[in-house]
Formats: structure tokens, sequence, C-alpha cells
């Protein structure tokens, strides 16, 4: 049986980047600028940045 699926067009962005996956094409790339915080944290901000260096990068 045959499976569909859609993607949904990611919105267009002045900026090009060498790669278009997914993280680039929905905006989910780490190189983005800071965003508003959806969801509190229970770690500080000197915390995340000692971690963020050690979470994979997508690409």
């Amino acid at each position: 049986m045959p499976q569909f699926f859609a993607v949904a067009a990611a919105e267009s962005s002045a900026v090009t980047h060498s790669c278009d996956c997914l993280a680039r094409q929905f905006g989910n790339a780490g190189d983005n600028e800071v965003r508003e915080r959806r969801y509190p944290t229970d770690m500080s901000d000197a915390e995340w940045a000692v971690v963020r260096p050690l979470l994979p990068m997508p690409g």
C-alpha cells in the first residue's frame, strides 16, 4: 500500500546557505539568531553556554 506524505514549504529567506538541509529550510539550524524561549528551562544561561557547543549541529 503506498504511503503519501507532504512536506510544508519553508518561508523564503534573504539569506542563502551552502546546504539545503531540513534544519535550514524550516529555521531550526543552530546558526539562527537568538529566539524568545518557548518553554522554561531548569538550566542557567551559564550552564547552557557550556553545553551548547557540545550539542550536534545538523549537516
